[in-house]
């Protein structure tokens, strides 16, 4: 992020901050549960890289102690529980929602969220899944045994190896066959698959989750998105389809013919496992030239089937620069339900930094990336495991990933840390910032107030001395500068002046507290 024009890490850190204290609902269904909690892991995850270790575990708490609540069950206990029917040899969530329990439906949509929040909980919580794993691969099973004898559930419940792709109904209750919609869900689903096996070291599963990946990358390629231009018919006006039937395709959803929907519904969510979208880039840019069209993308039209943030970000596979142009113009859109915009603002810039997925480029890890920006090529991969890694890409590239580390080639190893003797000033006091840690000899500073430029030094000493600073609240960071390198130092948030009352006036308390009475009337 540090390398994108533009980017403010105060400005990301209040979005952090302003969701890091949200609680999940006290009563939901299964599919919204999943898209919470994804919103939430995915601002834990920047949290976390962003060094605010405080905020990732505080969202690290709310999301365990409710995915947990949801793999156990107490005597009497009816919401936030699994369970197993065994005349239709299925696992059943509670509260359950658009048909998962009655019709069978949906169960890779939903358990694809729950699967990713496991693998995070493991991630930050090394051994969680002694306790836990049994229960996430049922759900794994539930949706994608490759048992052909399972007693419990069936082969491939959702994946069918004939047509390379999953079917969403459980029933195939639709005159036209079976459907499915969402192909990203399910994408999200074989990518939770990946994940969850690789950092439990399960090779099965995260094998299991690379076929069905690949597979259906392929499926959607010719039957949602036709990029070749060789299976729609004459009569399609869409580049791409929102539905796949059993014997027909269409571009309506299940709750609206609004054409923003059809889009927003192949493209949600998106996280790291979205990138098979960003393969074709000719076709991912005459589709985004159908969407401007066709939508009020360019014109920030209020509209709740519009999603604003999924559009931007899957525009920045192709123009991020264009993509962080809209997201500024538009700062009070609604979200869509499950965004996080956060996780928005860090996708934005952090692609207009790595540049363009370079997918000639492959390695001989799943967690591994080839970005290209200008005539450079940026390699990016993710190391779940307690030793040192080192990725070989196809180019012969060999990048060494430290453990449990997620790593890009532009990475410094620029160590920077700012402080101060105060954290408190009065009114009118000037300030002095400096480096208790700076591990290198840096070309330049640019000390920052915001988006403001305070001072750029290029000799020692490296310190901010400010001028006579009125009341109210700063936050300072600077960037150091030493060669191709950057980096940013830490946030620091001073405060000038007396904090006084609502009013300017302290309002009594009547009555009498006494400390050793404070359980007595008054």
């Amino acid at each position: 992020d540090p390398l994108s024009a533009g980017f403010n890490p105060i400005a990301l850190q209040q979005k952090i901050n302003d969701i890091k204290n949200e609680g999940l609902a006290t009563w939901t269904d299964s599919y919204n549960e999943g898209q919470v909690m994804n919103r939430l892991i995915q601002t834990a995850r920047i949290a976390h890289e962003m060094g605010d270790k405080k905020s990732a575990l505080t969202i690290h708490k709310t999301v365990k102690s409710r995915l947990e609540n949801w793999l156990t069950h107490n005597p009497g206990e009816i919401a936030f529980l699994f369970y197993y029917n065994k005349t239709w040899s299925s696992l059943l969530g509670y509260p359950a929602g658009h048909g998962q329990d009655n019709n069978i439906n949906d169960h890779h949509f939903h358990w694809g969220y729950f699967i990713h929040a496991a693998a995070f909980l493991e991630e930050f919580e090394p051994g969680w899944a002694k306790s836990f794993g049994a229960m996430i691969n049922l759900l794994v099973r539930d949706a994608a045994s490759t048992q052909r004898d399972d007693q419990m559930f069936p082969y491939l419940r959702n994946f069918n190896p004939y047509t390379g792709h999953c079917w969403a109904n459980g029933f195939a209750t639709f005159p036209q066959g079976n459907d499915q919609e969402s192909t990203s869900e399910s994408m999200q689903f074989n990518s939770s698959l990946i994940h969850w096996g690789d950092i439990t070291q399960n090779k099965s599963i995260r094998d299991l989750g690379i076929y069905l990946y690949c597979t259906e990358q392929s499926a959607i390629e010719e039957y949602w998105f036709d990029i070749k231009q060789r299976n729609f018919a004459k009569t399609q006006q869409y580049a791409l389809v929102s539905r796949v039937w059993g014997n027909s395709y269409d571009n309506g959803t299940f709750w609206t013919n609004d054409i923003a929907a059809s889009y927003g519904i192949e493209l949600y969510p998106i996280h790291g496992g979205s990138f098979y979208l960003a393969h074709d880039t000719t076709y991912a840019n005459r589709l985004w030239k159908e969407m401007a069209k066709n939508t009020g993308i360019l014109t920030n039209q209020a509209n709740d089937n519009l999603w604003h943030d999924v559009y931007w970000e899957f525009l920045a596979f192709t123009n991020p620069a264009k993509a962080i142009e809209l997201y500024n113009s538009n700062p009070n859109r609604n979200l869509k339900f499950g965004i996080s915009d956060a996780q928005t603002y860090h996708w934005l810039h952090s692609l207009n930094a790595l540049g363009r997925l370079n997918p000639s480029i492959t390695a001989n890890h799943p967690l591994a990336v080839a970005f290209t920006k200008g005539n450079k090529t940026i390699y990016g991969a993710k190391n779940n495991g307690n030793d040192t890694l080192k990725v070989t890409y196809s180019d012969g590239y060999i990048f060494t990933v430290p453990p449990r580390k997620l790593k890009t080639s532009l990475d410094s190893d620029i160590q920077a840390h700012i402080s101060s003797d105060f954290a408190q000033l009065y009114k009118g006091s000037a300030a002095n910032i400096y480096f208790d840690t700076l591990n290198v000899l840096p070309d330049s500073i640019h000390w920052m107030l915001g988006s403001k430029r305070l001072k750029t030094i290029t000799s020692q000493p490296w310190n901010l001395e400010t001028s006579a600073l009125n009341a109210g609240k700063y936050t300072f960071y600077a960037k150091i500068f030493k060669g191709d390198a950057r980096a940013n130092s830490n946030l620091f948030t001073l405060v000038v002046g007396e904090q006084i009352p609502y009013n300017k006036a302290a309002a009594s308390i009547p009555g009498n507290i006494q400390s050793g009475l404070f359980d007595q009337p008054c």
